[in-house]
C-alpha cells in the first residue's frame, strides 16, 4: 500500500477527501492502488512527483503524461491537481495542471518571482468544481498578498498552495496571514511537509508523515473581505513637501 497523506474536509456540508503526495515513487504506486481513492476526492501531486511536462512532446504524441492524468481522473471520478515543471519553446514554468473527473479545467503557472530563471504566467485562475471553487498559488506567489486576496475576491472556497521548496518560516507566516485575511482554509504542499491552515490561521496539520488521516470542516469567514473599502485603495493621496 503506498504511503500518502489523506485529509478529510468538508465543502458546504459535503465531505470528501484530499490526498496529497510528495514522493514520486509513491505517486507511481498510486496509479496501481486506485482503490484508495473515492469519487469526488481531490488528489494533489506535489512538485517532483510527476515527470516534467513538455507541451510540444505532449501535443505531438511523443509523451502521454497528460493523457495518463486525464484517464486516471476520469476512471476514479476525482479532481487531480498535478504540480510539474512545464516547458514550452525553451521556456520553463512552475505549473499546476487541474483535471476535474476527466475534464482538463486548465493550468496555473507561478506568477511572481524574486529569483530563478523561471518564466512567469500572467493570470491567476479559479477552478469551479463539484467541491467548490479552488484557487491555485505556486512558489513565491504567496509572498505577494494580493494574489491570495484576488482569489478570495473572485469567489474561491479554498486555496491550494504548491511549492517545490521545503517548508520555511517566512512562507508559514504568509500562509497563516493569507488564510486569516482571505477567510478560508489553505492546503500547502511543500517538498517535505503538507500543512492545512484554517480560516483563523491555525495550523490544523503540519506533518511530514507518509500517511496521515484527519478530519476538519471548512468554514469561510468573510469578515475582512466584506469590510474592505475599495474607495480607499482607488484614491491614494500623496502629500508632497513644499519647498521653503
Amino acid at each position: 500500500m503506498p504511503t500518502t497523506l489523506r485529509v478529510i474536509v468538508s465543502f458546504t456540508g459535503a465531505s470528501m477527501n484530499i490526498v496529497t503526495v510528495t514522493d514520486k515513487s509513491i505517486m507511481d504506486e498510486i496509479y496501481d492502488y486506485q482503490s484508495m481513492l473515492n469519487e469526488g476526492d481531490i488528489l494533489i501531486a506535489g512538485f517532483g512527483t510527476t515527470d516534467d511536462f513538455n507541451y510540444i512532446s505532449e501535443f505531438a504524441g511523443k509523451t502521454e503524461n497528460l493523457k495518463k492524468f486525464v484517464k486516471f481522473s476520469k476512471d476514479k471520478r476525482i479532481i487531480f491537481i498535478a504540480a510539474t515543471v512545464s516547458r514550452l519553446l525553451g521556456k520553463y514554468y512552475n505549473t499546476a495542471i487541474v483535471i476535474h473527473k476527466g475534464n482538463i479545467l486548465g493550468v496555473s503557472d507561478q506568477t511572481h518571482k524574486t529569483r530563478s530563471e523561471l518564466t512567469l504566467g500572467n493570470n491567476l485562475k479559479l477552478y469551479e468544481t463539484d467541491e467548490g471553487n479552488i484557487g491555485i498559488l505556486i512558489g513565491e506567489d504567496i509572498f505577494f498578498p494580493e494574489c491570495a486576496m484576488a482569489l478570495a475576491l473572485g469567489g474561491a472556497d479554498r486555496i491550494i498552495y504548491l511549492s517545490a521548496s521545503e517548508y520555511g518560516k517566512d512562507a508559514d507566516i504568509m500562509l497563516k496571514a493569507s488564510a486569516i485575511f482571505c477567510g478560508m482554509s489553505i492546503v500547502a504542499v511543500f517538498a517535505d511537509f503538507t500543512i492545512e491552515y484554517t480560516n483563523r490561521g491555525a495550523r490544523n496539520i503540519i506533518e511530514s508523515e507518509d500517511l496521515l488521516i484527519f478530519e476538519s470542516t471548512v468554514k469561510k469567514n468573510d469578515l475582512y473581505i466584506k469590510n474592505r473599502r475599495q474607495i480607499v485603495y482607488e484614491n491614494i493621496v500623496v502629500t508632497r513637501q513644499v519647498g521653503e
